[in-house]
This record gives structure tokens, sequence and C-alpha cells, in this order.
């Protein structure tokens, strides 16, 4: 009798060990899970002209997807940007780029050495702004948020920009956004169009989101906080 109930002993003791083991590697497994990396075309871009005193004229815009070539963002232009993407539905963004091409690095048109790039958040709807309906808003275009400043890599006609806390501001309140705005604040700023015909790789505009899945302790972690706590009472009785 001494030798059967020793061993249903021990097999229940493995059983638990083994449920517990199950459920950490589950757990591990949750916590290690890869994140989502995607890039995504602007779905809506466009260029204010002057936004100094003609944002509200439906003249002075121009649909930047239908551009071949490149256009300055430079001075009182401004440049906006949509990629239609839902973040209410996305999983928790923890990096947010935007791709751009430098035409050349020249003072008179392109981006030198020591630039740097303002975006913003769009707090209105810009949507209508090649009508029928032209949107009612001021001289200075759509409104915006508060901006932030990123120096322009000086050693790639290809660079990026870290909009990270403008989407995770954005996706903390999806219903209060539309875009992101942008503008070279210190050179001509000119950059290519996402469809040029001379800038043949198109990425500019283009968003690369990164967005990682918050580990929830699922059923194994359950299974495995059961077996631990069903051990350490087996123990505590020994």
């Amino acid at each position: 009798m001494f030798q059967v109930s020793l061993s249903t002993q021990k097999k229940a003791v493995s059983a638990l060990s083994a449920l517990a083991a199950i459920g950490a590697a589950g757990m591990a497994s949750q916590a290690t899970a890869a994140p989502i990396v995607e890039t995504l075309d602007a779905t809506q871009a466009a260029r204010l002209q002057n936004s100094v005193n003609y944002g509200n004229l439906q003249s002075n815009w121009q649909d930047w997807l239908l551009a071949n070539n490149w256009l300055s963002f430079g001075g009182p232009s401004r440049g906006y940007l949509d990629w239609g993407v839902n973040l209410a539905a996305k999983d928790p963004v923890t990096a947010a780029t935007i791709k751009f091409e430098k035409i050349n690095e020249g003072a008179n048109y392109g981006i030198p050495d020591g630039s740097h790039m303002a975006l913003a958040l769009i707090t209105q709807d810009w949507s209508g702004y090649l009508g029928p309906t032209y949107p009612n808003w001021g001289a200075s275009g759509p409104s915006v948020g508060s901006p932030i400043v990123v120096a322009i890599d000086p050693d790639n006609a290809q660079f990026q920009v870290d909009v990270t806390p403008l989407f995770q501001a954005w996706q903390a309140s999806p219903s209060s956004y539309f875009g992101i705005r942008f503008y070279v604040t210190d050179a001509a700023g000119g950059i290519a169009d996402p469809n040029s015909l001379n800038f043949p790789d198109h990425v500019s505009g283009d968003l690369v989101l990164t967005t990682e899945a918050v580990p929830e302790p699922g059923t194994l972690g359950v299974l495995a906080l059961s077996g631990l706590s069903l051990l350490g009472l087996r123990r505590r009785r020994k």
C-alpha cells in the first residue's frame, strides 16, 4: 500500500510541475510576441502653396499624389498627409516614422545639411480641400496641434523622421486628428513627389508603423499559476 501511495504522489507532483512549466512557457511566448511593422502609402496628400495668407483659397492647394516631379515644402508651403489607418483597431503604437526623399542638398531648392522638419497633428478635417464644397478654415489652412521639430538626416537622400509621439497621441484620441502636417523650417525643402517620374523609388509620404500587443495572462498563464499554487500548498503540508 505504501508503494502505491508513493507512486500516486509522485505522479501528482510530476503532473503539477509539468502544468506549471507549460503555463510558464505560454506566458514567455506571449511576452516575446514579435511586433508588427507595416509600410503604408499615403491615401491623401496635399501641398498648401502659401500658408501665410491664402490657406482659405482652394486654388492655393495641390493634390500631391498627382504631382510627378518634386515640390518645395519650405518657407510658407505646407504639406498634409493621411494614410487612412484606423488606429483604434491597432495594437499599441511603439514606433512610427515617415519617409521622404530630398531632391538634392542645394541651398536654392533642396535640403542642405543641418535642416529641420516640423510636424504636427491636424485637428480639422481637410478631406474636402479639392471641393466641391471648400472647408471653412482660416488663412493658414486647417488647424494643427503643437509641432515637434526633427533634425533631417544629412547623409541620405532618402530619410525618415520619427513621429512616434504624434501617433501615440493620435491613437489615444483617434477621432480628434486627421493626419500630419509637415514642412522644412530652415531650407527651400525640395522633396520628391510620392509618384515622381524622376525619383522612381516613390518613398515620399510612406508611413512605417510598428505596433505591438501588450502581453496578457492567457489560459496557459492561469494554469501555470494554479499549478505553482498547488505545488506550494503540497510542500507546506509535508
